[in-house]
C-alpha cells in the first residue's frame, strides 16, 4: 500500500512538473512579447510556440528522471533539491535549445528561453515547497511513515532514536529494536527488543 501510495504521489509530481514548465515557457512568451518590459521586437505568432510544449512535456521528465528528481528525498536538504533542480532544468534547457536548432521555420528568442529558465526553475522550486510542507503536515499527523527498526539498542542507537523522535517531519517511526545484549520484551526509549540479530 506504501508504496502504491509512492508511485501516485511520484506520478503526481511528474505531471506539476510538466504543467509548471509548460506554464513558465507561456509566461515567458508574454513577458518577452506582450508586456513592454523589454526591448521592442516584432511579435512572432503565438503558434511557434504552442509547438514546443510537447517537446517540453517529453523531455522534461525524462531528463529529470535522469537526475534521479523523482527519488525520495526524506534526507535530503532543500538545498540540495535546488541545486539538483538546477542541474535538471539546465539539462533539459539544453536539450531544447539543441532541438531548436533544427526547426528552420522560426528563429526563437534567446531572451525567451533565458526567462524560460529562470521562471520554470522558481516555479518548480516553489512547487518542491509547497510538496515538502504538506508532507511534512501529513507525517506529524502520523501519514507517510516509514517504518524503522534499529539494530543494536547502545548509545549509538538511542541517539538515533531521539533523532527520528525529534525530526516527526521526516516522516520516520521507529517500531523497535534488534540487539543480542537483551531480551526481548524489554523496553528502550518507550519501544520493545523485537528480537537478535540472528532474527535478521
Amino acid at each position: 500500500m506504501l508504496k502504491k501510495h509512492a508511485q501516485i504521489l511520484i506520478g503526481c509530481i511528474r505531471f506539476t512538473d510538466v504543467v509548471l514548465a509548460m506554464t513558465a515557457w507561456l509566461l515567458s512568451y508574454a513577458l518577452r512579447f506582450k508586456t513592454g518590459l523589454f526591448l521592442p521586437a516584432a511579435v512572432p505568432p503565438i503558434r511557434y510556440y504552442l509547438f514546443v510544449l510537447p517537446i517540453i512535456a517529453v523531455v522534461w521528465p525524462i531528463v529529470f528522471d535522469i537526475f534521479q528528481m523523482y527519488t525520495p528525498k526524506r534526507n535530503i536538504s532543500l538545498w540540495k533539491e535546488l541545486f539538483q533542480i538546477v542541474k535538471a532544468t539546465s539539462m533539459a534547457l539544453l536539450v531544447l535549445l539543441s532541438l531548436s536548432f533544427f526547426y528552420r521555420d522560426h528563429v526563437y528568442s534567446r531572451l525567451v528561453f533565458v526567462l524560460f529558465f529562470f521562471l520554470s526553475l522558481c516555479l518548480i522550486f516553489l512547487d518542491r515547497i509547497l510538496l515538502r510542507k504538506f508532507l511534512r503536515f501529513l507525517r506529524t499527523r502520523g501519514y507517510n511513515l516509514k517504518r524503522v527498526l534499529i539494530v543494536g539498542a547502545g548509545e549509538t542507537g538511542q541517539r538515533l532514536a531521539q533523532k527520528i523522535a525529534d525530526s516527526t517531519w521526516a516522516g520516520f517511526s521507529l517500531v523497535g529494536w534488534v540487539d543480542d545484549y537483551l531480551k526481548p520484551g524489554d523496553a528502550i526509549c518507550g519501544k520493545k527488543i523485537l528480537g537478535n540479530c540472528v532474527m535478521i
